[in-house]
């Protein structure tokens, strides 16, 4: 509302559906702006479904991966493993730009560098992705509106940056995502 989500309107009415996938949380909402007037249509979300969780599956895979190399679990060494959740959102935000990302993981001593492509990345956290679609269809549902009722697809939040997230938004909704604002700036 603050960057003038109003103005893109065709008429004095606009129907928007927000997608926020922040650090911790997953909300979204499906937004009536209707002159001055603002009207949540629905909401729905998981406040234990966000970026974290995207990093977490990363951490579990690298940490499998050293495992089987090394023979020791990089997840028991306390000095390590938040190294390694650093790493892993590091990897996650570069994979967001690029097709490829290179990971170490550092734990007794020893050292395992993983390169990492966008694909298996995706590959690994489908899931995730899938319990925001089903989202996605609870909000649409309990507003009693179909894609074609909506004007704006705004993602929000500095983990819908990811192209997955993008490429979801777009192949349920039929249409580009909105990029009116940064993400991370909602």
């Amino acid at each position: 509302l603050a960057f003038g989500l109003h103005h893109t309107a065709k008429s004095d009415r606009v129907r928007a559906l927000v997608y926020d996938l922040g650090g911790g949380t997953f909300d979204v909402t499906v937004l009536q702006l209707k002159g001055r007037r603002v009207e949540v249509l629905a909401t729905a979300g998981e406040a234990r479904l966000g970026g974290k969780d995207w990093d977490d599956e990363l951490l579990n895979y690298a940490a499998e991966e050293f495992l089987s190399v090394h023979g020791e679990d990089p997840r028991d060494e306390l000095g390590s493993i938040q190294d390694l959740r650093n790493r892993c959102e590091a990897a996650k935000v570069a994979l967001s730009s690029k097709a490829r990302a290179r990971l170490f993981c550092r734990a007794f001593g020893k050292t395992h560098k993983l390169d990492l492509t966008r694909d298996r990345f995706e590959e690994l956290t489908r899931p995730l992705l899938l319990q925001t679609r089903t989202y996605l269809e609870q909000v649409m549902a309990a507003a009693k509106m179909s894609w074609r009722d909506i004007d704006v697809i705004l993602p929000v939040g500095g983990s819908s940056h990811m192209p997955q997230v993008r490429s979801l938004l777009r192949e349920i909704g039929g249409r580009e995502p909105d990029d009116l604002l940064d993400p991370d700036m909602a």
